[in-house]
């Protein structure tokens, strides 16, 4: 069964909006720490029920988000933008049957 509309566009706007507000100025990278928590809240509050891999998925793109704002090393900050977007691209896979 598929969300109604109006949770899927109240999700949508949700993130977009704080995408909007967490990543100008010159903090972008607790900006996007910060937006990827919230990304996932909505995921897990918004979405259908998550399995154990999906989850899995999930938390380990928000511990590598906040990789990138601990490490200052540019190398640091490339593999952990690299892992965020991985995990990313995993979920999707994995949600793609």
């Amino acid at each position: 069964m598929r969300p109604p509309a109006w949770r899927l566009m109240s999700g949508a706007v949700l993130v977009g909006v704080l995408g909007d507000m967490l990543l100008r100025g010159d903090e972008w990278r607790l900006g996007l720490a910060l937006w990827i928590v919230a990304l996932v809240t909505t995921v897990v509050v918004h979405g259908e029920e998550i399995g154990s891999e999906r989850m899995t998925l999930l938390m380990g793109m928000t511990l590598a988000s906040f990789g990138v704002v601990w490490r200052d090393s540019e190398l640091l900050l490339t593999l952990d933008l690299l892992s965020v977007l991985c995990m990313g691209a995993l979920i999707i896979w994995h949600g793609s049957g």
